[in-house]
């Protein structure tokens, strides 16, 4: 098949949406298929990187406009492709949805988010099918009249060899950790939607209270600033570290060099690295939302939680009780480590996928 992935983020991009797109596009690679990848230009449009094809791409008031977005449609006649899956309804998105439309080519379309939900109300032409990442925003789109047939859940895969390698004693030695200490590690941007402040709430005092703790924080983000001043004002910037995003390639090192992943995110349906880091045989305490409560079996392979809305300090207590038992958090974390091989390897998910591909082709 010679398929068009459409995405209007930034290429490839270790985390999130783009890099769930970049491990689906290598696995179509190596089993053959033709895949090319339009995505935004983060300066200048027009710049085509192998098969990876950019343009310019603004947004203005919560939309996105792509500029001359005729050679979108143009670069995508000369491609010949069969199938066009976009990963936004606007932007680059739709101007391929709105070129497949004209071409009677199959447009597949993936809703990751609440707000996808929410714009995809206001898109009069409907997909041939829907991609949701999770069942809850299967349930959303079906509440809002979307035939639950037209709706398939396929969640991002992982792939076992990113893990190959991996070398977390390296880390652990750059950032000056003991090797005897315990290793809280938290893969996601800092910013008020990410839950940030629920992290630093709830962890801050157990770390304060115990001299054992580490906490290394990955991802970069808007109020990284921010808490770095509070953990500066608590003394506690030889324990809490930051950085920014690591690459694909690199992050093996950081999650070989963690004893629990903690997540607190609310948004996310993805819960990519809620995946990864079970594959990484990494016992998780996460917050019960989002797609962390469909990745993680509660008390099998990690905890979910509530927050401080509903029990305070069950997060950090948590987190806490697998501090002071080992056995019992090496076991969730294999535990995690077979569920991931066993339903969520990125091959699984590319046979779902590839399923769905065949069978729009076969319908048109």
């Amino acid at each position: 098949m010679r398929i068009a992935l459409v995405t209007n983020k930034r290429y490839p991009n270790p985390r999130g949406s783009s890099g769930g797109l970049e491990n689906l596009r290598e696995e179509l690679l190596m089993r053959g298929h033709k895949v090319f990848v339009f995505a935004s230009a983060q300066r200048n449009g027009g710049r085509q990187e192998g098969q990876i094809y950019r343009f310019g791409v603004t947004e203005l008031f919560g939309k996105r406009y792509v500029w001359n977005s005729w050679q979108v449609a143009h670069k995508l006649d000369s491609l010949e492709v069969d199938i066009v899956h976009t990963q936004q309804y606007d932007g680059l998105g739709k101007v391929a949805k709105d070129w497949a439309l004209r071409q009677n080519v199959p447009w597949i379309q993936t809703v990751s988010d609440t707000i996808s939900v929410k714009k995809a109300l206001g898109v009069r032409e409907k997909p041939s099918v829907i991609i949701a990442p999770a069942k809850a925003l299967k349930k959303m789109l079906e509440e809002q009249a979307f035939p639950s047939e037209n709706i398939v859940v396929i969640p991002s895969g992982v792939d076992p060899k990113m893990f190959e390698g991996a070398n977390g004693a390296s880390i652990r030695r750059k950032w000056d950790i003991p090797p005897h200490a315990k290793v809280l590690l938290s893969v996601s941007r800092i910013t008020q939607e990410k839950n940030s402040q629920f992290l630093f709430q709830s962890l801050l005092a157990l770390i304060q209270r115990r001299e054992d703790i580490y906490l290394f924080c990955v991802g970069g983000g808007d109020l990284l600033e921010f808490f770095r001043t509070e953990i500066l004002a608590k003394g506690l910037q030889n324990r809490v570290f930051f950085t920014e995003e690591v690459s694909k390639y690199e992050m093996k090192h950081y999650y070989d060099a963690g004893d629990i992943f903690v997540y607190v995110s609310k948004e996310d349906f993805r819960a990519t690295v809620v995946a990864e880091a079970m594959c990484a045989k990494l016992p998780v305490v996460a917050v019960r939302s989002g797609g962390s409560q469909e990745r993680v079996i509660d008390g099998a392979t990690g905890f979910l939680t509530g927050d401080f809305n509903t029990k305070k300090n069950e997060f950090s207590d948590k987190v806490e009780y697998l501090l002071e038992n080992e056995e019992v958090a090496h076991n969730l974390g294999m535990s995690g480590h077979q569920y991931m091989m066993r339903e969520y390897t990125n091959a699984l998910c590319v046979d779902a996928l590839l399923s769905v591909y065949e069978y729009t082709l076969n319908k048109k």
